[in-house]
């Protein structure tokens, strides 16, 4: 009746994209297909039938803020941090984050969170609105995750995926408008020498 997506241990939900497997792909071809093959994935998410809940059991950052993001309800452990770190590289977002976090946020707060490249604290993205749930001093977030999913399973199939249905169709319209775009902009920033310079500092341990 609906689905947990969640990471291993406490430290990462999950970190996005590996910028050093990356590195040799730096045409503008090479962009769009990074970012067609990211968006497929997180859109299988995005449209799944029954509702998906993000458990943040560690930090979401960059492409991992995305796919959390990309579920319809996000739970987080006290000590997760959410952040879209993609400006600090002179990037921006890939798989269809830049819809998801406006839709959240509105556009005004979206674009802040975006551009100001963060990383939030669990608190701090509940109150941006990022967040749907964080867990109380001592909560485990499965046990969390544990109580959505009870909740959920109260409710008839029908009903889950009706409301579900409706729910991508508005999502879908949102994505479908902005994803030709997002892509566009995000190969010409990719092959933008201020983004590889901002990945040779990142590497080199300076700040980008």
């Amino acid at each position: 009746k609906c689905v947990i997506v969640t990471g291993a241990g406490d430290k990462s939900f999950c970190a996005g994209g590996d910028l050093h497997e990356l590195d040799s792909m730096r045409s503008l071809d090479d962009a769009r297909e990074i970012s067609r093959i990211g968006r497929r994935a997180l859109d299988a998410v995005r449209y799944f039938p029954v509702p998906v809940a993000a458990a943040l059991n560690g930090d979401a950052l960059g492409g991992g803020a995305e796919l959390a993001m990309a579920c319809d309800y996000c739970l987080a452990a006290g000590h997760a941090r959410l952040g879209f770190l993609q400006a600090r590289l002179n990037l921006m977002t890939a798989w269809g984050g830049a819809a998801d976090v406006l839709a959240r946020c509105g556009s005004a707060r979206g674009l802040a969170l975006l551009l100001k490249a963060r990383r939030l604290s669990a608190d701090d993205a509940l109150k941006a609105g990022l967040l749907d749930e964080v867990c109380a001093q001592g909560q485990d977030v499965d046990e969390l995750a544990q109580a959505w999913s009870a909740a959920m399973t109260e409710r008839s199939r029908a009903v889950l995926r009706g409301q579900k249905a409706l729910a991508v169709v508005m999502r879908r319209g949102m994505q479908d408008a902005l994803a030709e775009a997002e892509e566009q902009h995000m190969a010409n920033a990719w092959t933008d020498p201020a983004h590889w310079e901002a990945v040779r500092q990142s590497f080199s341990g300076k700040k980008a």
